[in-house]
């Protein structure tokens, strides 16, 4: 159940940092003064999506676990875009992450 758990909040992280990046692109100001935290979140949130998707082989939990765990404290403490979606779409992360630890 900690699984399946891991693996859904995960994958929601993902996509809601995608979501957040791409909606702060649509912003002429965004644009201009913070392109490189967008990208980042956006590849950031490419690797949660792909770290939650590993989650599901069996064997691969740990390994993903550390990845999305990893990313997802990129995103909120490092890039910091500042959008409730990202924020929400890391904390998400970080407790997908330590229910996919759980499992072992």
């Amino acid at each position: 159940m900690a699984a399946k758990l891991g693996f859904y909040s995960s994958l929601i992280s993902g996509i809601l940092i995608i979501i957040s990046s791409m909606v702060l692109l649509v912003f002429p100001f965004v644009r201009m003064t913070f392109l490189l935290p967008v990208i980042v979140g956006f590849i950031s949130g490419l690797i949660i999506v792909y770290g939650s998707i590993q989650m599901k082989k069996d064997g691969h939990e740990s390994t993903a676990a550390k990845l999305v765990l990893l990313f997802s404290f990129i995103n909120l403490f490092i890039i910091g875009i500042g959008s409730i979606l990202s924020v929400v779409g890391s904390i998400l992360g970080i407790i997908g992450a330590i229910l996919a630890f759980k499992k072992k």
